[in-house]
């Protein structure tokens, strides 16, 4: 298991695998989780899990996606924030949706 494996803590709630970072783990006010594409109601291409408004998807069924996962986190009510995730070449970063 590689060092960045061990920072990363694996959570399964029903069909829907997600991690948390441990280190983030233990500030209890902080609910956070990085999830993959699967367990969720977007039909192909879309394939699942989709939280993208973005990219075409049925609006239902995001709004379902995003709801399922306030639910896992157990943040119903709570004021979150959405990060969008870039990757090219070497260079990553997460933006806000406002800069998004």
């Amino acid at each position: 298991m590689s060092k960045r494996q061990k920072k990363m803590l694996k959570k399964q709630n029903n069909l829907i695998k997600y991690f948390e970072f441990s280190n983030l783990s233990k500030f209890k006010n902080l609910s956070h989780g990085i999830f993959s594409r699967n367990g969720g109601r977007s039909k192909s291409p879309y394939n699942s899990l989709n939280i993208g408004f973005n990219v075409g998807d049925d609006k239902n069924d995001v709004y379902y996606n995003l709801d399922l996962i306030l639910n896992i986190m157990n943040c119903k009510g709570c004021n979150t924030k959405k990060l969008h995730f870039i990757s090219f070449n070497d260079l990553s970063a997460f933006l806000s949706p406002e800069r998004a």
